[in-house]
């Protein structure tokens, strides 16, 4: 499925490696889960049976958690959700290219099927869910694998270990671009200074000196400049650097070249970054208590660091902006946003404070265009529809990773 927000982003596999992604399965992250989650029980019990059913006409699950979220649909009505899942910068072209189903136009260029699969993930994640408390990997991975895969069971186990790696010996790295805008060069001032836990968290690859024993935090990102004569996809090799640069993600480029974001740990420890920004964001939550502000601000911090350390090799923008960011968004009692800046915003240029400003935008641009394309479709007839059938075995897997969100 064609991914707008990650459309710059590279996977470069070195010509020495296989580019072959592990999966490891080790009794599944069901099995995992549900030692320590109360189980969720989906209405069949055959995993080949299709959950046809709607939020308006039958409950699709039971959960012991009675904290459900507030959904997609009480904010907006079902034919007009492709304004959350079509990048805003593609609306209009969107409508004029069909304006019965301006959801519809991915699938007629590059992404046959992407609309339909992604009303049914909408359905899974927007509908009839607990109430996010924090993040993990378990729930991150199997957010990736509905971004990336759909409805496929067999690709989104498969896409939930595709982790990013920044070792060239492992046979890929990734790296993207800082900002698509030429008056955005530099990286933002509180994400120089951001640090992340990394208990457990190897060196990362390229830095030159080992973390302290005695040291439990490091900064994110770090900075380097690269010469005029270097290539554009310069990663600084092993002893090169200083030891104030041990960083997770590097920067790397000349004055005036907004230059590449490189990734630069390992594949194993990938998910436990993840982990380590995810248990931040749950205590920055809980701290927010009612402030909303505050709570923007946990919410932009958590998806940029997620966004500027791209855990996985691709679909990174469908999973941090599209799916969770506006799954947090609703949890936390908001409306979803449409970004003006969505394919910029989390790269690591907007400071937190500039994201929270664009968020509070996105809301009233939200409302603009909901109003606006309601109004058109009375006028034009509404769009084509289909059933939001979702096999059971997938629903139940979604499902049992919300729930290992919910305890703090």
């Amino acid at each position: 499925m064609k991914d707008e927000t990650d459309s710059k982003a590279e996977v470069v596999e070195n010509s020495s490696g296989d580019g072959k992604t592990e999966v490891g399965e080790k009794g599944g992250l069901k099995t995992a889960l549900r030692t320590y989650v109360p189980k969720l029980v989906t209405k069949s019990k055959q995993e080949d049976r299709l959950l046809t059913a709607t939020a308006v006409d039958q409950e699709v699950v039971e959960t012991a958690d009675a904290d459900p979220a507030p959904s997609l649909s009480g904010h907006v009505p079902r034919k007009a959700w492709w304004l959350v899942y079509i990048n805003p910068k593609d609306h209009a072209r969107a409508t004029k290219a069909n304006s019965k189903n301006p959801g519809l136009v991915y699938d007629t260029e590059q992404s046959p099927g992407y609309q339909q699969s992604m009303e049914k993930v909408f359905r899974m994640v927007f509908e009839d869910t607990g109430k996010l408390k924090t993040l993990n990997s378990e729930f991150y991975a199997t957010l990736h694998g509905l971004a990336i895969a759909g409805l496929d069971m067999t690709r989104i186990k498969d896409s939930m270990h595709r982790w990013s790696t920044g070792d060239r010996g492992e046979g890929l790295y990734v790296r993207f671009p800082l900002s698509h805008d030429e008056n955005r060069t530099t990286i933002a001032a509180d994400l120089l200074t951001e640090t992340i836990d990394v208990d457990g968290v190897d060196e990362p690859v390229h830095i030159l000196a080992p973390a302290p024993a005695d040291v439990a935090e490091l900064k994110l990102v770090a900075q380097l400049a690269r010469k005029p004569n270097q290539p554009a996809d310069y990663v600084p090799a092993k002893g090169e650097g200083a030891s104030e640069a041990y960083r997770y993600a590097c920067l790397t480029g000349v004055e005036g070249d907004p230059g590449m974001i490189n990734v630069n740990y390992r594949k194993d420890d990938a998910p436990k970054l993840v982990d380590a920004v995810g248990a931040r964001f749950g205590q920055e939550l809980a701290d927010a208590g009612d402030d909303g502000d505050k709570k923007l601000a946990a919410i932009g911090k958590l998806i940029r660091a997620l966004h500027v350390l791209h855990p996985f090799e691709d679909a990174n923008g469908r999973t941090n902006i599209t799916l969770l960011l506006t799954k947090l968004l609703l949890d936390s009692g908001f409306k979803p946003a449409i970004l003006s800046d969505m394919d910029d915003l989390f790269s690591g240029s907007f400071t937190v404070d500039e994201i929270v400003s664009a968020l509070k935008d996105g809301f009233d641009r939200f409302d603009t265009e909901v109003a606006e394309e309601l109004a058109r479709q009375e006028r034009g007839g509404s769009p084509w529809s289909f059933s939001l059938g979702v096999p059971a075995a997938i629903m139940d897997l979604y499902q049992s990773a919300v729930a290992s969100c919910t305890i703090l």
